[in-house]
């Protein structure tokens, strides 16, 4: 059984690796070293004061934040209804939001930031709960896949009932508790 995971694990980690050296990273990042470097969100025919600077961002940020809600409101807009994998996608566009929030701090109010902050944690934690129980799942289902031996199946089936239980207790909780959250976020307004 360990040995199956370690195989797996190290098969997981060569694909990450892949993904970190490939050619699109490396294109990403020289983009964005060559964003940062010429100051790409500044243009200094149009932004010759600080205030036009100040306004700029707020518009930006402002503009940033609204367009992911936007989408995440019209996506995702019957929860209940969503299926693991769309509730996996949302975890992550939620994420995306808050870290929009974190990025833009300084430039957004204080006070809706926070609400929206606060709500989106909230969600985010309580859809990882659900989405540890499939994942816990399809990792059960692919250790018993790569093991031959009947006891070894047999004893993996034992010690993985465990885990499916503490994460199903989670879930009971998680999930009405994402369901509010999901109403409280449909309800904050624009920035």
């Amino acid at each position: 059984m360990m040995a199956s995971a370690r195989t797996q694990r190290l098969a997981a980690y060569e694909t990450v690796r892949a993904a970190l050296t490939s050619a699109r990273a490396r294109r990403f990042l020289n983009r964005m070293e060559t964003w940062v470097a010429g100051r790409g969100w500044l243009n200094s025919e149009t932004l010759e004061t600080q205030q036009t600077l100040d306004d700029w961002i707020d518009a930006f940020s402002r503009r940033h934040i609204n367009r992911r809600v936007a989408h995440v409101r019209k996506v995702y807009g019957d929860f209940e209804a969503l299926s693991v994998d769309q509730r996996h996608d949302l975890r992550k566009d939620v994420k995306k939001i808050r870290y929009g929030l974190e990025f833009f701090a300084a430039a957004l109010p204080k006070g809706k930031s926070t609400r929206l902050s606060s709500v989106l944690k909230g969600l985010q934690d309580a859809l990882g709960h659900l989405n540890d129980i499939d994942v816990a799942d399809r990792t059960i289902s692919a250790l018993m896949a790569h093991e031959s031996d009947v006891e070894a199946k047999r004893d993996i089936e034992n010690a993985c009932a465990a885990i499916r239980k503490l994460h199903r207790n989670a879930a009971k909780k998680a999930h009405p508790r994402a369901g509010k959250l999901w109403q409280r976020f449909l309800k904050l307004p624009k920035y």
